[in-house]
């Protein structure tokens, strides 16, 4: 199969706007393409063309759509997690240009875990392109040591695109404060129980935190806990918004507000993907709800009234 005649024919406007188009080759059996999108994001007409043009250029391949909701996309605790609802043997189509980067991001943390062992965590913060490994037995000296490792190892293994993509590193000897994502399983903190009243709480607070909303997480944001908690994770999507192409420029640079516009066209107008759009010094007025701690489309009755937080100077 030629993958860029295949890719073309899904760029073409009326395929529409889905998240992913992967494909594999089952020993024994033909081609499988399977082409990924938030909810009913496909119209009918989407994916009757898909069908047809894909069946033009090769009547041998299986078509299969798969559809996610807004608890796939923001469950997820790690960018490992995150990857493996859209595993295939080969990306034919990235429209926002995050899973290449995903992908890389994964292959170097294997490699971080193989030449700096013993690692706990290796941690991505969202917004600010940042990198960070957490070293338990990484002192003061150790830790320099083993970030000059971390950032040969980007030098020597990572792409150009993932490089130019992480803008800081650091090694620590504990958690971090902020709110971070998990890149790969072994970061993921044990869950610890909570109730669900809580678990919204700290959800939304964590957000509002993220975008610097005052005295809603005043409390949480003045005493962070010593350990890394659940309500300190950044849903699996969040952390696309520093990894996708969308409202970046030839050097790099990114439109913060562009980013997220355009990933809530790909994996719909999320309350929590919403929130995470933010510019300093500038005016926020939005509306968030966070069904279940996740996103917009639980079942009636399961949706807590929508809170607005306002911020303008």
């Amino acid at each position: 199969m030629k993958m860029d005649e295949l890719k073309q024919r899904l760029e073409d406007e009326r395929c529409g706007l889905f998240i992913l188009a992967g494909y594999d080759e089952p020993e024994g059996r033909s081609g499988i393409l399977t082409v990924h999108a938030f909810r009913d994001a496909l119209s009918p007409h989407n994916r009757a063309h898909i069908e047809s043009s894909v069946s033009e250029l090769d009547p041998g391949i299986a078509i299969r759509f798969r559809a996610h909701t807004s608890g796939d996309l923001h469950s997820p605790g790690s960018l490992e997690a995150f990857a493996g609802l859209f595993d295939h043997e080969h990306i034919v189509s990235d429209p926002t240009g995050a899973f290449g980067r995903v992908n890389e991001l994964l292959r170097l943390a294997r490699q971080i875990r193989s030449d700096l062992a013993p690692v706990r965590s290796i941690l991505w913060q969202p917004h600010a392109s940042a990198l960070v490994v957490v070293a338990n037995d990484a002192g003061p000296g150790e830790s320099e040591a083993r970030e000059a490792t971390v950032r040969s190892l980007i030098d020597t293994t990572a792409s150009d695109d993932l490089r130019k993509t992480i803008r800081s590193v650091s090694v620590e000897a504990t958690m971090p404060a902020g709110r971070y994502t998990p890149v790969d399983a072994l970061s993921r903190p044990a869950p610890k129980t909570r109730s669900r009243a809580a678990g919204l709480l700290a959800r939304a607070s964590g957000i509002a935190a993220l975008i610097g909303l005052g005295t809603m997480t005043a409390a949480h944001a003045a005493t962070p806990p010593a350990d890394m908690e659940d309500d300190r994770l950044m849903p699996g999507l969040i952390a696309l918004v520093d990894l996708t192409t969308l409202g970046e420029n030839a050097y790099g640079g990114r439109n913060q507000f562009q980013a997220v516009g355009g990933l809530r066209l790909y994996f719909g107008a999320s309350g929590l993907l919403r929130a995470s759009a933010f510019r300093p010094g500038g005016e926020i007025a939005m509306i968030f709800t966070v069904p279940d701690g996740i996103g917009e489309d639980a079942a009636p009755g399961t949706v807590p009234m929508p809170t607005r937080v306002e911020y303008g100077l």
